[in-house]
């Protein structure tokens, strides 16, 4: 699916379940003046990141905050984001280096870092935001990619945490994860349709 698409998603999560959009669409549903638009500072989350609604409960994570869920052990970023920190065997804790020829179900492989799966190697995952940090708010530009899939990774040091790609919001050939805000003073692991994401409340 595309970025777009993502978002869309995200956002029939969140007004399902009673929630606020979190990503803003203008225009009609479903013809050609349906655009992505960014939300003022005054609605987003922490008055500074325009793409994510202050009140949405579910939303697609940062590059930072998919980092951190993947690799962050409490004192540093891990080279991987296995339990022991060494490379994950193909295949078997994770799916690249086409040891699967084909994206695997959520939780095929070990249980990662933070109590997630399969953040590195399946499939690329689109990010919130922009491909560089620091950009200007482009609802056009390019989304960063994090963890790999199982047809680009042929190499071990493919998974590490520096490691880091992109897309065009409008091409379809991407994954992605969605994460919700925990309840207070928490660890929450979302799991939803196959996607999971372990964030903590700083």
């Amino acid at each position: 699916v595309s970025w777009l698409e993502m978002a869309q998603f995200v956002n029939w999560l969140n007004t399902s379940a009673g929630h606020h959009p979190a990503y803003n669409f203008v225009g009609t549903q479903a013809t050609a003046d349906y655009t992505f638009a960014l939300w003022d500072a005054a609605d987003a989350i922490d008055g500074s990141n325009l793409f994510r609604h202050k009140d949405a409960f579910y939303f697609l994570p940062t590059e930072d905050e998919w980092v951190k869920a993947a690799y962050w052990n409490g004192n540093e970023l891990q080279d991987y984001g296995t339990l022991d920190g060494l490379e994950p065997n193909a295949g078997t804790e994770s799916n690249y280096a086409q040891a699967i020829n084909q994206p695997w179900p959520v939780g095929s492989g070990s249980e990662e870092l933070n109590g997630t799966f399969d953040m590195m190697g399946n499939v690329w995952e689109l990010m919130e935001g922009m491909r560089y940090a620091g950009d200007p708010y482009d609802p056009g530009a390019d989304r960063a990619a994090r963890g790999g899939g199982y047809s680009y990774n042929f190499y071990d040091n493919d998974l590490v945490s520096d490691n880091r790609g992109y897309s065009n919001p409008y091409y379809e050939a991407y994954g992605f994860r969605v994460a919700s805000v925990p309840e207070p003073a928490t660890m929450s692991l979302l799991a939803m349709g196959g996607i999971a994401l372990l964030r903590r409340k700083s």
